[in-house]
């Protein structure tokens, strides 16, 4: 089976490729340009089935080649609502994904592929006995809805983390390449994740891989500063937490899932 990832967001597609490529799926990764270079590229190409990532111009463009296509729900691109081209690409969709259980139901027939935590990138670490440093990324690609939010987010995190004695910095996501992750993680003792959705970003669950304990939307803002008295002193519980949360993401299993997936979706034709 020859399959193309169109666009890499959060980086899912690469670690799909990867895993994939062990079990004898051929993957080639397709970088988003304009729609109609997109098309072009795409209607080219050898392929038997197009992985879409995003459900908006990735999913249009994979529509519009004119070949078999999957489309892989992320979050924003269908959490607040969708247009007609959207719909449109789902009804012609050999298979809908959704990649965070908070998407469950948003679009009809779609199924949940958890994201793929590659271990081997972040590698488990010597657990820490004591929180005395945190990191929040801020997320400058969020939606209009929640971005407002996040700002009041981070100056309660702030806030918090200097009564907690915990020294906090604030990060913008995009300003660190992937591959650095594991290293700028190695330098915090805790993540502190966002709270604008209820599902752990590929960030939180990369963290988790790594021993590292994660506090995030489960925790209610006005617990917080309790969970972090006792993360402080006492991590374990996070720590063992985060560890059963992120066997659900298993590059090896998610890749062997989807894999199972495209071939139902080729026999349905």
């Amino acid at each position: 089976m020859k399959v193309v990832m169109l666009h890499d967001c959060a980086y899912v597609a690469s670690t799909l490729a990867k895993y994939l490529t062990r079990i004898g799926v051929e993957v080639n990764k397709l970088p988003l340009q304009t729609i109609p270079k997109t098309v072009r590229v795409l209607r080219s190409c050898k392929a038997d089935l197009i992985h879409a990532h995003y459900a908006r111009a990735p999913a249009w463009a994979a529509m519009l080649s004119g070949k078999r296509y999957v489309v892989h729900c992320h979050g924003d691109d269908v959490r607040h609502g969708y247009n007609l081209l959207t719909k449109l690409a789902f009804k012609r969709a050999s298979l809908i994904l959704y990649a965070t259980p908070d998407l469950a139901g948003l679009v009809k027939g779609s199924i949940y592929l958890p994201n793929p935590v590659d271990a081997e990138l972040f590698k488990p670490r010597r657990a820490v006995k004591e929180v005395n440093k945190a990191v929040y990324f801020t997320h400058p690609e969020a939606h209009v809805k929640t971005r407002g939010r996040e700002e009041e987010i981070v100056k309660h995190l702030k806030t918090v983390c200097a009564e907690a004695e915990i020294k906090l910095d604030v990060v913008e996501k995009g300003s660190v390449r992937y591959e650095d992750m594991p290293t700028l993680l190695s330098n915090y003792d805790l993540l502190l994740d966002h709270w604008m959705v209820p599902a752990y970003s590929k960030t939180a669950l990369e963290a988790m891989s790594m021993n590292m304990p994660v506090v995030g939307y489960e925790t209610p803002l006005e617990r917080l500063k309790q969970r972090l008295i006792e993360a402080k002193t006492d991590p374990h519980p996070l720590i063992e937490r985060g560890r059963k949360i992120v066997e659900e993401h298993n590059p090896e299993k998610v890749a062997q899932l989807l894999h199972k997936l495209y071939l139902k979706a080729d026999m349905r034709g």
